[in-house]
């Protein structure tokens, strides 16, 4: 995932690319309720942030199995909410 800004780029542009990258590598790719995309093989989960005027990336670095598990798997929790 060498070469893209995965952190400040604008939120259109992350979502774009991990589509691509995941349908070049063969890998999953799960939506989440907030409209977020991650990366279950990599514990990436790419939310989307208002700066100003504009929206852009804000990665979360996870557990493989913390995004694997069943519990998590259709509701994957919102930063700041808790269970």
């Amino acid at each position: 995932m060498a070469g893209f800004r995965l952190a400040g780029s604008y939120a259109g542009q992350g979502q774009q690319f991990l589509l691509d990258h995941a349908a070049e590598h063969g890998n999953w790719i799960l939506f989440t309720p907030d409209a977020s995309l991650a990366r279950t093989d990599l514990g990436v989960l790419l939310r989307e942030q208002r700066v100003g005027e504009a929206r852009l990336t804000r990665p979360l670095f996870v557990k493989e199995a913390w995004l694997e598990s069943d519990y998590r798997r259709d509701r994957l929790p919102l930063e700041g909410v808790t269970d």
